[in-house]
């Protein structure tokens, strides 16, 4: 029997981090009506400390974002140690974008504005429990990497309304 979106993420815990306020209480929102536990923070320095402060199933960290961009929160994090999930949210859905994205150690991508169903699914693949004690999802080095290099889970994850053409 498939899991309702009330409980498919029962027992997760997400820090959000977005600049934004509504980004950061709609993300929020969608993911605790779906069961998570959720942290969040206005800003890249903020999201550092929280991760490495705390265990969190999966980090969702928005781009763009002013002194510390969600570039430079992924590098200070993966040089710290920090093998969590991370997905990039962004408003940039050009194939450029996604692949810096993938490049600079971030898990997944996700475009803005945010579809309830995606975010949900791809929390659910990337943040799972088992994920964190199987340590099965690092993150990609280079987006040339041939597929037996790529963990199975490395797919993009995309606004359908955003696909590359």
């Amino acid at each position: 029997m498939p899991q309702t979106s009330e409980r498919l993420l029962q027992g997760f815990k997400i820090l959000v981090v977005d600049d934004a306020a509504d980004n950061r209480l709609l993300v929020s929102r969608f993911l605790t009506l779906s069961g998570a536990e959720v942290k969040a923070v206005a800003s890249g320095a903020e999201g550092v400390s929280e991760a490495m402060n705390s265990k969190f199933n999966l980090i969702l960290m928005d781009i763009q974002m002013p002194v510390m961009d969600g570039y430079e929160a992924v590098m200070r994090l993966r040089s710290k140690g920090c093998c969590a999930p991370i997905v990039a949210l962004t408003a940039h859905a050009m194939p450029s974008e996604r692949k810096r994205c993938l490049a600079s150690g971030f898990n997944a991508y996700l475009t803005k504005p945010i579809v309830r169903q995606q975010l949900l699914e791809t929390v659910a693949e990337w943040g799972r429990p088992s994920a964190l004690a199987s340590g099965d999802f690092t993150p990609i080095e280079d987006s040339q990497q041939g597929p037996s290099q790529q963990p199975a889970r490395q797919a993009e994850h995309q606004n359908p309304l955003h696909k590359e053409r």
